[in-house]
């Protein structure tokens, strides 16, 4: 996360912090599934938020100056294999 982070220009990073094991759940694992490819077979999700401050420029992404909280990361993983960032936002 935070090395996907670093390439947000211009973005200054507050926090990224675990939500909690609840978000562990089977409609959330499916949904899991249903993001990744045709072969997806995810056991595991977690989800983490973040706070962060966009450029006083916006950019194409961002409002400009604006402190965005708690963005989300969502990753999944099958077993005790490497995590995989699935997706991130609002």
């Amino acid at each position: 996360m935070k090395k996907g982070f670093a390439t947000w220009e211009g973005c200054e990073l507050h926090s990224i912090s675990y939500t909690s094991d609840e978000c562990n759940s089977e409609k959330n694992i499916e949904w899991m599934n249903d993001l990744g490819d045709e072969n997806a077979e995810f056991t595991q999700c977690i989800e983490f938020v973040s706070d962060f401050h966009s450029p006083k420029s916006g950019g194409s992404a961002w409002n400009a100056d604006y402190e965005y909280r708690h963005w989300q990361w969502w990753l999944a993983r099958t077993g005790n294999r490497e995590w995989s960032l699935m997706t991130w936002g609002y």
